[in-house]
C-alpha cells in the first residue's frame, strides 16, 4: 500500500500542476461556507444524537467515534467544514492513487481532472452544511478509497504465501471499512460503486475478458472485507447495547419502503416513478444533469469497448457500475436523497478521467476535452459557492426573523404561554429563485412531463439546507425541535408550549384551528388570553405529533 502511495506521490502527487487546481477549486467552492457559519438542521442536535446515545442505539457508533476522535463541539461549525474539506481533498487524492495503481495514465492531466471533479461535484451541497454529516461523509470516502488501494496492493503480491498475505490485507481493508460501515450508510455504497468502476477499469485497460474464475476472485477480494466489516459492526453494536442494557432502535429516515406492507408491484412502480422524477430533474438541476451525462459517457465507452473486443463484458460491467450508484436508493425504495448521493462523486469523476485516458493518443481532441472538463470544474466550483452563499443568506434571514419575534414576545408578553402555529423557512423561496426559471424551455418541458406522465408530486432532488428554527421541523417532529427553537430565540421570559402531554397537544390543536379559521396573517402575534398564538409564516399547518 505504501509503495503505491509513494510511487504516485513521486510521479504525480507532488507536482504543482496536479494539486494546485484542486486546491483552488476547493477554495472557490467552500471557503465562504467555512468562514461564514450558517444554521443547519444538526447545529443544535449534537447532544440529541451523541449525548443521549441515539446513534449508539441505531448501531451508528462510528459517527460517535468520529466526533470523539476529533473533539468536535456544537459551538464550532467552522471546524466541521474545515475537516470536511481536508477529507474531501484526501478522498480525491486517494481516488487518483487507485486508478494509478491499476494502470498509470501516462499523463498528469487525467489525474488533475479526476481529483478536481470529485472536489467540485455540486450535489454535495445538500449535506455540506449539515453539521457532522459533512466531515463524516467525506472521511468515509477517503477510507473507502484507502481500503481499495490496500486490496489492490495485496492482489499484486507474488504467488508464494500469497493467500496468507492477502488475508492480512483483507483484514486491514475490513478495519478501514469499519468506520464507514458503522456511520452513514452512503459510505458503504460509495465503496461498492468505487469497486464496480475499478473492476470495469481493470477490464478495459487489461484488454482481455475475465474468466469466471478471475471475475469471482475479484468480487471475493472486495466483498469479503466489506462483509467482515459489517459483521464486526453488528458484534460491536450488540456488545455496546448489552453493556449499557439498551435496546436497538433505528434513527433517521433509513428504513426501507419495501417493508411497508405494500404489494411488490406497487413498490416497484413507486420506485420507478421516483427514478423517473430524478432523471427528469436533470432538465432543471445542474448536478443531476452532470451525473446523467457522466453515466451516458461511461455506457458509450463500455459499449464501444465491447464492440471492439467482441465481448459483452465491458458493456455489462459499465452498466453494473452505473446502476450500483443507485443501489442504496433501490434498497430504501426511495428517491435519491443527500445521504445516498456520494456514489455520484466517483461516477462523474471517473467519466472525466476515462474520457482523457481514451483520447491520450489524439492530441487536439484530448486537449479540447481536457479544457472542457476543467471549465466544468470551474463552473461547478462557482455553482457550489453560489448555493452555499445563498444558504448563508437563508440562515441569516431566519435567525434575524426569530430574534425579532423573540424580542417582541419578551417585551410585550413576558412569561406568557406561547404556541407556534406555523414555521419560518425560506428554503422554498430560494429554490424558486435559484433553480426554477419557469419561463425557460427546460422548465416548461420538465413541468409538462411531470404533470402528464408521472403520478408523483414530490421531488427531493433539489433543495436548500433545512433548519430547526421552527416547531414543524427538527428530528422526526420530536419535542426536541421546540428546544432548539427556544435556544435560538434566546429569551428567558418566553414560555413555549411543547406537545408533551395530551393536554398540551389539545391546546396546540385548538390554537392551530383558531389560526386557520381566522386566517391570521404571517409574522403576527395574537393574545388569546391564557396563551399567545405566534404565526411565523404561511401556510399554517398542524404539527406532525398532533
Amino acid at each position: 500500500m505504501f509503495k503505491e502511495l509513494l510511487e504516485f506521490h513521486n510521479e504525480v502527487g507532488k507536482k504543482t500542476s496536479f494539486w494546485l487546481p484542486s486546491l483552488l477549486f476547493a477554495i472557490g467552492a467552500y471557503s465562504f461556507s467555512i468562514l461564514n457559519p450558517t444554521i443547519s438542521i444538526d447545529d443544535l442536535t449534537r447532544d440529541l444524537y451523541v449525548g443521549e446515545g441515539n446513534l449508539m442505539l441505531a448501531g451508528r457508533w462510528g459517527m460517535v467515534l468520529w466526533v470523539k476522535l476529533f473533539g468536535i463541539t456544537e459551538y464550532s461549525p467552522f471546524i466541521d467544514r474545515y475537516l470536511a474539506l481536508i477529507f474531501l481533498l484526501l478522498a480525491a487524492y486517494l481516488a487518483c492513487v487507485v486508478f494509478y495503481t491499476i494502470k498509470p495514465a501516462g499523463k498528469l492531466l487525467p489525474y488533475t481532472i479526476l481529483a478536481s471533479l470529485i472536489v467540485t461535484y455540486p450535489l454535495i451541497n445538500e449535506i455540506w452544511e449539515y453539521t457532522g454529516a459533512n466531515f463524516v461523509s467525506t472521511g468515509n470516502m477517503a477510507l473507502g478509497a484507502l481500503a481499495i488501494i490496500t486490496l489492490l496492493h495485496g492482489a499484486k503480491l507474488p504467488k508464494p504465501h500469497k493467500r496468507k498475505e492477502q488475508a492480512k490485507y483483507m483484514l486491514a481493508a475490513a478495519l478501514l471499512l469499519l468506520l464507514p460501515c458503522s456511520s452513514y450508510e452512503s459510505g458503504i455504497f460509495y465503496y461498492i460503486s468505487f469497486v464496480a468502476f475499478v473492476i470495469f477499469h481493470e477490464l478495459i485497460t487489461g484488454r482481455h475478458p475475465y474468466s469466471i474464475r478471475d471475475f469471482s476472485g475479484k468480487i471475493a477480494r472486495y466483498v469479503i472485507p466489506l462483509a467482515t466489516a459489517l459483521v464486526l459492526r453488528v458484534i460491536i453494536t450488540v456488545v455496546i447495547l448489552k453493556i449499557y442494557h439498551l435496546d436497538f432502535r433505528a434513527e433517521g429516515d433509513v428504513g426501507s419502503d419495501w417493508l411497508t406492507g405494500k404489494p411488490l408491484v406497487d413498490s416497484l412502480l413507486s420506485f420507478k416513478a421516483e427514478m423517473v422524477l430524478f432523471g427528469l430533474s436533470g432538465l432543471i438541476y445542474f448536478p443531476v444533469t452532470v451525473m446523467l451525462a457522466a453515466a451516458a459517457i461511461i455506457m458509450l465507452i463500455g459499449t464501444y469497448a465491447a464492440w471492439k473486443a467482441r465481448t459483452w463484458q465491458s458493456f455489462a460491467l459499465a452498466a453494473a457500475a452505473v446502476v450500483s450508484t443507485f443501489l442504496l436508493p433501490f434498497i430504501m425504495c426511495k428517491s435519491v436523497m443527500p445521504r445516498t448521493a456520494l456514489p455520484f462523486h466517483i461516477l462523474t469523476a471517473y467519466s472525466g478521467y476515462l474520457v482523457c485516458c481514451c483520447l491520450l493518443g489524439r492530441k487536439k481532441i484530448y486537449f479540447t476535452a481536457a479544457a472542457g472538463l476543467l471549465i466544468l470544474c470551474v463552473h461547478q466550483s462557482t455553482y457550489l459557492n453560489s448555493l452555499l452563499s445563498l444558504n448563508h443568506i437563508r440562515s441569516e434571514n431566519e435567525l434575524s426573523a426569530l430574534r425579532q419575534m423573540g424580542l417582541k414576545l419578551a417585551s410585550t408578553h413576558p412569561g406568557k404561554a406561547v404556541i407556534f402555529v406555523s414555521s419560518y423557512d425560506t428554503r422554498n423561496i430560494l429554490t424558486e429563485r435559484f433553480y426554477l426559471n419557469r419561463t425557460s424551455w427546460n422548465h416548461r418541458l420538465y413541468s409538462y412531463i411531470k404533470t402528464h406522465h408521472t403520478s408523483r408530486k414530490g421531488n427531493q432532488t433539489f433543495k436548500f439546507v433545512s433548519t430547526n428554527l421552527n416547531p414543524f421541523s427538527g428530528i422526526n417532529g420530536r419535542i426536541g425541535a421546540y428546544r432548539f427553537l427556544f435556544s435560538y430565540l434566546g429569551y428567558g421570559d418566553i414560555n413555549i408550549i411543547y406537545p408533551g402531554t395530551q393536554e398540551e397537544k389539545q391546546l396546540i390543536a385548538e390554537a392551530v384551528k383558531i389560526a386557520k379559521e381566522q386566517d391570521f396573517p404571517p409574522y403576527s402575534i395574537h393574545d388569546m388570553g391564557n396563551y399567545v398564538i405566534v404565526v411565523l409564516s404561511t401556510p399554517i399547518r398542524e404539527h406532525p405529533v398532533l
